[in-house]
């Protein structure tokens, strides 16, 4: 019930005696505290139930005693009560907080004054149990106060507005992105920030009052006529006295934009180059699923393009799908493999043979996202070492005396003949010139005569690979 209401009763009753039926049922059902305390002594003379609830006692513990003797609260706070009532005659609001009989406290909300009861000065005392709306306002305030710390102490810009787009607050990361005051950003509103009326803004408005949230990117304006890119997120919400706002969080993403370009220029060089080399170069994710191939690649596998490649297991480049897994394994090990000789299956499943240089490729904050390998066709080198270790062999078995030699007359070749023949071994004789191992007797001009033709046409005419007369030392 009103408290101006019950009072007026009260008078009413005073002057009227025949409503107190009436009012005694509002006494009784009335779902606010009310006590009767004598103003000479502070004695409870009378209460309803409600206020027995409030404190925890019982009314026979209650009638005849004092608050100070059930210890409700302090001396100070009893008078300052009684005094204030005295100063104003009539008391409205006046918070308390009361210690029950287990005693817990509850925030009461008093309103009270003066009657006579029966020609004695009484208190009349109204009260509310107002400890949940407390514990809410507490909540909010604390809420309140964390959201003033994060607002004040966030790094990235945020501008509090109202639906109409009028900034009402703006953080000190603001005023520093902005080289503004915070009054100054009030004033300017969020059209005055952002440069030249950019075309996403409305988009970006029209989002977030569809869904209550929006993100995009906004071009703004700082005060000495700087133009920066901003990504900014927006979103709807109510404050405490249940207003829509619409807070406003921008980064500076500057030089976020500058590292895109570098690096969207060092893919496109990137590409350039794998789209140019002799060899392959395949990449493959964790899986083991190709997810690049550079044309090379395509052209060395046999395929149409390297967009066929995508998708296929690097297994299946492999004539022995174990060399993959044993290529991996030094991977773990090594994280890096050099000169991996393998055969390869085309996709015509026709073999070759190859060397890969392997290894990992890592995302921006050092992952492994999967392995990466150049591929090279070493068949015919293969098969021209195998032609030349067959021919060398071949030489080193038979009996003629045979010598290479390079243009500064230092031998390069010395077969098992000439060991049998001299007694020099190949280690004692390769390096070293055929003065200082042998005595060659030539005609007169030979010599020259032979060197020039081995410079000149890769022989002397005397024998395909250089058979000349020499004498033991």
């Amino acid at each position: 019930m009103n408290t101006s209401v019950w009072f007026n009763m009260v008078k009413h009753h005073e002057k009227h005696p025949k409503s107190s039926e009436m009012l005694s049922a509002i006494y009784t059902l009335n779902p606010d505290a009310i006590s009767l305390t004598t103003v000479s002594d502070g004695k409870i003379i009378d209460c309803n139930q409600v206020y027995l609830n409030q404190i925890g006692y019982s009314r026979e513990e209650v009638i005849g005693r004092t608050s100070l003797e059930l210890n409700l609260f302090s001396l100070e706070e009893r008078n300052a009560y009684v005094n204030e009532i005295r100063r104003n005659k009539n008391l409205y609001d006046y918070e308390v907080k009361v210690m029950r009989k287990d005693g817990t406290f509850v925030n009461i909300l008093y309103s009270a004054r003066f009657i006579t009861v029966k020609g004695e000065n009484v208190i009349l005392s109204i009260g509310k149990d107002i400890t949940e709306r407390k514990k809410v306002e507490n909540e909010l305030k604390e809420r309140e106060n964390k959201f003033r710390t994060f607002f004040e102490n966030i790094l990235d810009a945020v501008l509090l507005t109202i639906p109409d787009g009028t900034i009402i607050a703006a953080n000190p990361a603001a005023e520093e992105l902005f080289g503004y005051t915070e009054e100054e950003i009030c004033k300017l509103g969020r059209k005055g920030l952002v440069y030249r009326n950019d075309p996403n803004l409305p988009i970006l408005v029209k989002e977030r009052v569809l869904t209550g949230k929006a993100k995009g990117e906004l071009n703004f304006i700082k005060k000495d006529g700087t133009k920066f890119p901003g990504e900014v997120s927006t979103s709807v919400f109510e404050d405490s006295n249940g207003n829509k706002r619409t807070s406003m969080v921008i980064r500076d993403i500057t030089k976020r934009k500058h590292a895109d370009e570098a690096l969207l220029k060092s893919e496109e060089r990137y590409r350039s180059i794998i789209e140019n080399i002799q060899d392959a170069y395949i990449r493959a994710d964790k899986a083991g699923n190709i997810i690049m191939a550079s044309p090379s690649a395509a052209h060395m596998y046999r395929f149409d393009s390297p967009h066929e490649m995508i998708g296929l297991s690097a297994s299946s480049l492999y004539k022995n799908p174990d060399d993959r897994k044993y290529l991996m394994e030094q991977l773990i090990n090594q994280r890096k493999v050099e000169d991996f000789e393998s055969e390869a299956l085309r996709r015509d499943s026709s073999s070759f043979l190859v060397s890969l240089n392997s290894q990992y490729h890592y995302d921006d904050r050092g992952q492994i996202k999967g392995t990466e390998a150049f591929v090279r066709d070493v068949t015919e080198r293969k098969n021209a070492k195998q032609q030349i270790e067959y021919q060398a062999n071949l030489l080193s078995q038979v009996n003629d005396a045979i010598i290479g030699f390079n243009s500064n007359l230092r031998i390069t070749y010395w077969n098992k003949g000439v060991e049998q023949m001299y007694g020099y071994t190949e280690e004692e004789a390769v390096d070293k010139t055929t003065t200082e191992i042998l005595r060659p007797i030539y005609k007169p001009g030979e010599q020259e005569k032979m060197i020039k033709e081995i410079m000149d046409h890769g022989l002397h005419r005397a024998s395909p690979i250089l058979n000349i007369k020499l004498e033991p030392k």
